[in-house]
């Protein structure tokens, strides 16, 4: 109501402050609220970023709405990229070597199109190419896919093929595959709860110099 000025005079940083008490409950429109105000400049300044991670919070609730407008919002930034003419040389030479096979320049080009780093963002993009390297059993990349998978970023969700691919990360002992693996088994996500499991984890995960774990 404060949002939109109904029975009330519209003020968005009231309703700001409502939202943010709902999102603390994890309510899935809050969470999206917030995200399309940083997109609109609403209350907040403009902050396509935040708007981003706000969306996504939502996605990981269930929201098809925030779906949808995080979907917008990425078409948007990349005609704006387009727009800027935001290529650089670097990420030229790496599409080459990506599409000539190399795994690493595949990764490499996967977290280019993630991060907006030389070319426009586009998490669909970042997908097909974290994915490609995975396939040829690059271990970071591995881990970047089952992320993908897990939240349903740049492709459907599926926590079966995230599961798989932690788990082959972690067994060519990527450490953040299994500090992943370690967060799931104490949470109870993606695979039954087991403390043990995580624990051990954990340790593996320190012992191969992770500062997190």
């Amino acid at each position: 109501m404060y949002y939109q000025g109904i029975g009330v005079e519209q003020d968005y940083q009231t309703a700001l402050e409502w939202f943010h008490q709902a999102a603390d409950q994890n309510e899935p429109l809050a969470l999206n609220n917030i995200g399309w105000a940083y997109n609109q400049g609403h209350g907040v300044p403009k902050d396509y970023d935040k708007a981003a991670d706000w969306y996504q919070k939502a996605i990981d609730m269930g929201s098809q709405l925030a779906r949808n407008n995080l979907n917008k919002l990425n078409q948007e930034r990349q005609q704006l990229c387009i727009e800027k003419n935001q290529i650089s040389q670097k990420f030229i030479n790496t599409r080459l070597k990506a599409e000539q096979g190399n795994s690493q320049a595949q990764y490499d080009l996967g977290s280019m199109y993630e991060h907006g780093e030389g070319t426009c963002k586009d998490l669909s993009k970042a997908a097909k190419w974290y994915i490609s390297a995975a396939e040829q059993g690059h271990a970071m990349a591995q881990n970047n896919s089952a992320y993908f998978y897990e939240h349903g970023i740049g492709v459907e969700q599926n926590p079966s093929k995230a599961l798989f691919l932690y788990q082959i990360s972690a067994d060519q002992g990527n450490e953040v595959a299994i500090l992943n693996l370690a967060t799931h088994y104490k949470n109870g996500t993606l695979v039954a709860k087991d403390i043990n499991k995580s624990i051990e984890l954990y340790q593996q995960a320190a012992d191969l110099g992770l500062a997190m774990a």
